[in-house]
């Protein structure tokens, strides 16, 4: 789930495959328009996939068009799926980066992922992708004070 470039921007069939889950019980997703003349266009999604699987962390994926980097589109996106896990309930979800994207990275680690010790990286086709977490803050949900007896 990595940015597209300008050439390939996301097309509505596109949009909807990638979006073709979002009914499922372990999925939810967001997606990223501009309603800028002359039309309307998908520019980034997010997801979170899992939220069935009780022994595993739920996966995130990100994606947004290049043009659109370094503007805060993608920090909002992370934000708001975040805030989304918290209300489901989640206490943790991870997301996969490739080792060589300091970008991706710094940006991750802006919205308090962490590199996890405890998934190891996996090699595709020569490229090390490694895993980070970010926990939800759902831990320190203020609850409502009990009235005395």
């Amino acid at each position: 789930m990595h940015g597209w470039s300008a050439d390939t921007a996301c097309t509505p069939e596109h949009a909807e495959a990638v979006t073709a889950k979002t009914h499922a019980d372990d999925h939810c997703a967001l997606v990223l328009l501009d309603r800028a003349p002359p039309h309307e266009r998908i520019v980034g999604y997010c997801w979170i996939d899992g939220l069935g699987n009780k022994d595993a962390i739920p996966m995130l994926g990100i994606g947004i068009i290049d043009e659109y980097h370094e503007v805060g589109m993608g920090k909002a996106l992370l934000l708001l799926m975040i805030e989304q896990a918290r209300m489901l309930g989640l206490d943790r979800i991870k997301l996969g980066v490739w080792a060589d994207n300091p970008r991706a990275i710094y940006v991750y680690q802006g919205v308090g992922f962490q590199t996890e010790p405890t998934l190891p990286a996996k090699e595709f086709d020569g490229r090390a992708e490694i895993y980070m977490v970010v926990a939800t803050g759902r831990d320190r949900i203020q609850q409502p004070p009990q009235p005395d007896k």
